[in-house]
Formats: structure tokens, C-alpha cells, sequence
């Protein structure tokens, strides 16, 4: 997980507080530079990237491309027809 984090911002330099709460100016664009190897190192994992997402403290929404309900989906329809080919083989 230590690795997964180092990958992403420290989300700290981008907290503005004001009288409407906190926010994070232009964490996201921070996120989405590393969104590609974070993919890329957890095997496009969607349980991998929220963990690690939450273990470095960014929020969620910070991470504009990233869709945990539609890739848990996706990921365990691949994960499915993939074990539906090897059965058929066995």
C-alpha cells in the first residue's frame, strides 16, 4: 500500500479553507497525472485505487476519472468471463 500511496499528491498543499469549507484547488488535475500508474500498478483494481486514494487522503471526487461502481462492475465481468473460458478448456 506504501507504494500505491508514494504514487499520488500529498493533497495537503492543495486544501483552501474559507467561509464555504474546505475544497482542493487543482488536486485533480494532480490525480489524473497519476491515475495512469496508479492503474497500472494495481492491475486496474478498483478496490486498490479507493484504498489507496483513501490511504493518501484524497478525496474521492478528486479522482474525476475513476468510477468505483462502474469499474467494480466492468473489473468482475472480465474477472467472470475470463474463469467462463478457462472452465471450458478444462
Amino acid at each position: 500500500m506504501c507504494r500505491l500511496v508514494s504514487l499520488l499528491p500529498d493533497p495537503k498543499p492543495y486544501i483552501i479553507e474559507d467561509e464555504m469549507g474546505i475544497s482542493y484547488q487543482d488536486l485533480e488535475i494532480e490525480v489524473g497525472k497519476a491515475m495512469p500508474d496508479l492503474r497500472d500498478e494495481t492491475e486496474d483494481c478498483p478496490a486498490c485505487i479507493l484504498a489507496a486514494l483513501q490511504q493518501a487522503g484524497i478525496p474521492i471526487p478528486c479522482a474525476t476519472d475513476f468510477n468505483f461502481k462502474e469499474e467494480c462492475v466492468e473489473f468482475f465481468k472480465t474477472y467472470n468471463d475470463n474463469q467462463a473460458c478457462s472452465e471450458e478448456w478444462s
